[in-house]
């Protein structure tokens, strides 16, 4: 079990893949995927861009702690355009950190050393 200085140094990743964790014990991944999945269309409707950013980055570090990185990829693929015209470095950071950590899973060590440099 980690502590919480562990989970808070891990940032959207640590919460999404320990809440993966969770949900995977109970049986409950699909339906954060699922309701997360929902809360990005309402986003997109709505044109909250700062909404869409954070759920894509959810979304990726939920399909990552799922164990299905292509689809990790996706959305954050998504996200990191976003985030590179309308959001903070540190939101850049955290979209890059987590797609670092898929491509390095993927064996792309390469492609996840040059994200994270």
């Amino acid at each position: 079990m980690l502590r919480m200085r562990e989970i808070c140094a891990t940032g959207i990743l640590g919460f999404a893949v320990l809440n993966g964790v969770a949900c995977a014990q109970t049986g409950a991944l699909a339906a954060q995927i699922a309701q997360h999945e929902q809360s990005l269309a309402q986003a997109r409707s709505s044109k909250n861009i700062r909404q869409q950013v954070s759920e894509c980055n959810i979304l990726g570090a939920l399909y990552y702690s799922a164990g299905q990185l292509e689809k990790a990829l996706n959305y954050l693929n998504r996200a990191l355009p976003i985030e590179q015209k309308y959001s903070s470095l540190l939101g850049q950071a955290t979209t890059l950190n987590i797609m670092g950590r898929v491509y390095a899973d993927l064996g792309q060590e390469d492609k996840a050393l040059d994200l994270l440099n």
